[in-house]
C-alpha cells in the first residue's frame, strides 16, 4: 500500500509519461503529467479509472465500516458522506451512482481496502489478464549530490502487450528515515515505450521528528511496474518488473 503521509515529508514528486496534455492525481496526493515516449502505441483512455482510484485505502476503510454498519439505506449519498476529502467524496458518489448502492456495497466487502482491485470490481478499471511488459532501466541524476539537492530519476518501460489498469511504482531507502514510496496509477496502456519520473528533494526538515534528514549517505530507489497494484494479491494482478540504482547525497 502507498504512504501517503510519508510521501509528503520526503518530498517525493512523480511524472510519468504517456500524452503530455495528461495529468493523472496520485493517491499520494501528488501530480502525475504523463508524456509519451517514442511513436508506437497510443496513449491510455483517462476515464472513470481514474477519478475512481481518488480513493485511498482509509477511505476505502471508511465506506466499508458505513455500509456494515448502517447498510446501504439512504443511498449513495449516505454512505459517501463520512469521506472527509473532498477529492474522495466525489469520486465516491460518482462510482456509487454509476455502478448502483448495492453493487458498490459488494465490492466493497470484497476489495479488502485495495482501491485499484475496488475499481476494476465495479467495472470502472479495465481488466487485460494478457498484458505484458518489462522495464528497461531506471537512471538517476546526479549519481552524487550535496545535501538539500534534488535528483531526477527515470524509469523506462515497454509493453509488449495491452494491459489493463496498473502502477508504476517507486520505493526511497536509505539513511536513517524510514523508507517511503509513491505510486501512480494508469487505466491502460497500449504497446509502446513510456518513460516515468520521480524528483526527490534531499533538503533536510527543520524539525527531524516532522521529516527526513537525509544524513550523508548511499540511498536507494526502487522502479517497479505492476498491473493491479503493486504488490497486490488480488486477481489480475502482475510484477512486470522491479529494479534497482543508487544515489550518494553528500555533506
Amino acid at each position: 500500500m502507498r504512504a501517503a503521509a510519508v510521501l509528503v515529508v520526503l518530498g517525493l514528486a512523480v511524472t510519468s509519461a504517456l500524452a503530455s496534455t495528461d495529468v493523472v492525481s496520485a493517491s499520494s496526493g501528488h501530480t502525475i503529467v504523463f508524456s509519451k515516449l517514442g511513436e508506437q502505441g497510443g496513449a491510455p483512455e483517462f476515464s472513470g479509472c481514474t477519478s475512481c482510484n481518488s480513493l485511498t485505502s482509509q477511505g476505502l476503510n471508511i465506506l466499508l465500516q458505513e455500509v456494515l454498519n448502517a447498510g446501504v439505506v439512504g443511498g449513495c449519498s449516505k454512505v459517501c458522506g463520512g469521506l472527509k476529502s473532498k477529492a474522495e467524496k466525489t469520486a465516491c458518489t460518482l462510482a456509487c451512482t454509476f455502478v448502483g448502492v448495492k453493487e458498490f456495497a459488494k465490492a466493497l466487502e470484497s476489495a479488502d481496502l485495495d482501491p485499484l482491485y475496488f475499481c476494476q470490481l465495479i467495472h470502472l478499471c479495465k481488466i487485460d489478464d494478457n498484458g505484458a511488459g518489462k522495464i528497461a532501466s531506471l537512471d538517476i541524476s546526479p549519481l552524487s549530490a550535496a545535501q538539500s539537492s534534488t535528483f531526477s530519476a527515470q524509469m523506462q518501460v515497454v509493453v509488449t502487450n495491452h494491459t489493463g489498469a496498473g502502477e508504476f511504482s517507486f520505493d526511497v531507502s536509505g539513511g536513517v528515515d524510514s523508507p517511503s514510496s509513491a505510486g501512480s496509477v494508469f487505466p491502460e496502456l497500449a504497446p509502446g515505450s513510456y518513460a516515468v519520473k520521480i524528483s526527490i528533494d534531499t533538503t533536510p526538515a527543520q524539525d527531524p521528528t516532522n521529516g527526513p534528514s537525509w544524513v550523508p549517505g548511499v540511498y536507494t530507489v526502487t522502479g517497479s511496474f505492476c498491473m493491479g497494484e503493486c504488490g497486490s494479491k488480488h486477481p489480475h494482478s502482475k510484477v512486470f518488473g522491479q529494479t534497482a540504482t543508487n544515489f550518494t547525497v553528500t555533506e
